[in-house]
């Protein structure tokens, strides 16, 4: 159908093109299926991705006071990597016998070119630091260090299972987790290593024209280590660790330690070799409730960069459950302590059903405001437009997290301006009693409207990217935000030029049949004059009440110079009260609200060479007051390590926290939807109580 209208915009010319257009139902189809393949595809995760590249750098020097390390060795290790470009904070905790500096280079920089920079600078300096002192290890942070999973061993006690034989389950099972795709790093934490103890008869040494250091050399040369270190020397015994291809105790006890008279001496004939778990140096308790303590073993298990955290674990659970009748039997079980892939779906499932109900919230409204036929077109240019937004997310590498989906439910408030402000101009075209042709209405009613819909659209946008430019962490948390909320404008725009004409000319029509012939060709569709039927009487339509409602009111405060005035004062009082919310911290101001989190963390600091069992009693007094709370799940006690780090503490560094002083509490609370208070309320809650024991 040619369509010759005269002085169309832009957006006129857009809406003629695909008013009759095949491409304009492809373009719908083809929009939806690739919002549901996104969605599909899109990885869920419990926070967005940061970049935020984080350098551990460990020094060593052996033998030297803290106070020598601190001035000779990480000051000049300070000052050189200070000059690096990009390093943004430095970080140096210095003990005895070395040190640890954490290099934070600038957010959203490229963490291996970090990586290869620091590397680089420490071969430089390494020939000038002090003769004994070495740069032990360089190791780089990621979000993706914060595991994703932690799953908990544990026997009851009428299963009498110690640390040692829990731990060696899980290293089993652990080798079994390791093989699953998407899986970067198995940690296990809590149990003690397999450890073989050599004890030498120094009498049988001497006939054997032996030393100790000589023994030592031997041991050492057949690949077994030694992490004891001197201190157990001196206590008369040796602790060993098979790391190599001994595997067992008798096969320590036959090896060769020399040779005399022309036969070996092996080391059964001048030690005694005994195998078993190794001396408690840490302890991990797990608890039901406020039920009874159990050792335990933690495995925790960290994912590679963009693999769907909610599949891996859904995997890797699934893995477990396999393994339970041949590798944990019914002595051992596994409790579930973390799983951010699960916590991951209920927050994402949750903010798509959110999501669904602000949609279908907007269409009614439209439905109660235009009518059902104008609400439908607007059902179908929301779903375009959410789709095509769903699609840059994952073109542009982001990640289904709370953010993400928050910033599609921001939106929605927006992206249906375009189209309402199109289909109520199309709709009240439609209502004219000119006689003019569907088309013809459509085309002239987006065209009418066209101009200001795209500066509305402009004015939007360039109010929200600027937060896309935010420095410091926050600018890269929040990015989805403005920049899923710019291109959902863009789109919105084009459904509102292309799509919602579309579909008004096939909705719509059916209203001008109703009406008869006037409302199809009773009158002429321009004046006598040329000019445009839009100021032809024909044109005029009878008021709504709500036109009326706006009529009556706005023209009250034009002419009436005191209703302006009370106006004006009512508005600016509003305004002050508004404000005075802030100031009287009625009203707390955050960027976001708390995450209600499926668990917290206690920390105990006590006082520098405390013992472990110390910590560990004051850990369980601790554990006994937080379990008493009704919202709690399960707690998990460690003491002498670090418990599976969060984001917070990851960027804190809370996993090494591994002195006999500390310990943590990890205390998982039931699910969100069985309590009526969120984590945060409870932490606050039980924070007096243990100040009180502390």
């Amino acid at each position: 159908m040619s369509l010759e209208i005269r002085s169309l915009g832009p957006a006129g010319r857009i809406a003629r093109t695909f008013l009759h257009s095949k491409l304009t139902l492809l373009t719908i189809v083809a929009s939806i299926l690739l919002g549901l393949a996104a969605l599909i595809t899109l990885p869920r995760e419990e926070e967005p991705q940061i970049q935020v590249p984080m350098i551990d750098i460990s020094l060593a020097w052996p033998g030297a006071p803290v106070e020598q390390v601190e001035r000779q060795l990480t000051a000049v290790v300070e000052r050189q990597l200070s000059i690096i470009p990009g390093v943004e904070y430095l970080y140096s905790t210095t003990r005895e016998d070395g040190a640890l500096i954490i290099a934070r280079f600038v957010v959203g920089g490229d963490p291996d070119q970090a990586w290869a920079r620091v590397r680089t600078r420490l071969d430089e300096i390494a020939p000038s630091l002090p003769e004994g002192a070495a740069v032990a290890s360089v190791s780089p942070r990621s979000i993706d260090d914060v595991p994703v999973l932690a799953l908990t061993l544990w026997s009851s006690e009428d299963r009498g299972l110690d640390t040692g034989e829990l731990r060696r389950v899980a290293a089993e099972l652990a080798a079994e987790i390791r093989k699953a795709d998407g899986v970067a790093r198995v940690r296990i934490l809590g149990g003690e290593p397999r450890e073989v103890r050599v004890e030498p008869d120094p009498g049988r040494m001497t006939a054997a024209g032996l030393t100790l250091d000589q023994l030592l050399d031997v041991l050492r040369s057949s690949g077994l280590s030694l992490p004891a270190g001197e201190a157990a020397q001196r206590e008369g015994w040796i602790s060993l660790r098979a790391e190599a291809s001994l595997a067992s105790a008798e096969e320590i006890r036959s090896l060769p330690i020399a040779v005399r008279g022309g036969r070996p001496v092996r080391l059964s004939e001048i030690a005694t070799v005994r195998d078993g778990p190794g001396e408690p140096t840490q302890y991990v308790l797990f608890a039901e409730g406020a039920g009874p303590r159990h050792p335990a073993v933690t495995i925790e298990v960290a994912k590679l960069p963009g693999v769907n955290a909610m599949s891996l674990t859904q995997g890797l659970h699934a893995r477990v459950e396999a393994l339970r009748p041949t590798l944990l039997g019914s002595g051992v079980r596994v409790t579930t302590t973390r799983d951010y892939g699960e916590t991951a779906r209920h927050k994402s499932d949750d903010l798509m059903f959110h999501l669904l109900l602000a949609t279908l919230s907007v269409i009614v409204l439209i439905a109660v405001a235009l009518g059902k036929r104008e609400s439908l077109v607007v059902a179908i240019a929301i779903p375009v437009t959410l789709a095509l937004t769903l699609f840059v997310y994952r073109f542009l590498g982001y990640t289904l997290n709370r953010v993400t989906l928050f910033a599609l439910i921001f939106s929605i408030g927006i992206l249906v301006d375009d189209a309402i402000v199109v289909v109520e101009n199309i709709a009240r075209h439609f209502r004219m009693k000119d006689g003019r042709e569907p088309d013809r209405r459509v085309v002239e009613a987006v065209d009418e409207v066209g101009n200001p819909t795209v500066l509305a659209t402009v004015t939007v946008i360039a109010a929200i990217l600027p937060l896309a430019f935010v420095g410091g962490l926050m600018g890269p948390y929040m990015k989805p935000i403005p920049v899923g909320a710019s291109f959902a404008m863009i789109f919105s725009l084009g459904v509102a030029f292309i799509v919602s004409p579309w579909a008004a000319r096939r909705v719509l029509a059916s209203r001008l049949r109703a009406d008869g012939p006037a409302a199809r060709g009773g009158g002429t569709p321009e004046g006598a004059d040329g000019s445009s039927g839009d100021d032809a009487g024909g044109h005029e339509q009878a008021e709504g009440p709500l036109d009326r409602l706006y009529r009556r009111r706005m023209g009250r405060l034009l002419t009436d110079a005191r209703s302006r005035n009370v106006f004006f004062a009512t508005i600016a009082l509003l305004f002050l009260a508004a404000v005075s919310l802030v100031a009287f911290r009625v009203v707390t101001v955050k960027m976001l609200p708390f995450d209600n989190k499926s668990e917290f963390e206690v920390l105990l600091d006590l006082p520098p060479g405390t013992p472990v069992e110390r910590t560990l009693v004051a850990a369980e007094e601790v554990a006994a007051r937080v379990a008493r709370e009704p919202e709690v799940e399960s707690h998990v006690i460690h003491a002498g390590l670090g418990a599976p780090v969060t984001f917070n503490g990851l960027v804190r560094h809370y996993d090494f926290r591994r002195d006999a002083r500390f310990a943590s509490i990890v205390v998982r609370l039931v699910e969100g939807s069985r309590r009526k208070a969120q984590s945060h309320a409870i932490a606050r809650r039980v924070r007096p109580s243990l100040a009180e024991i502390a």
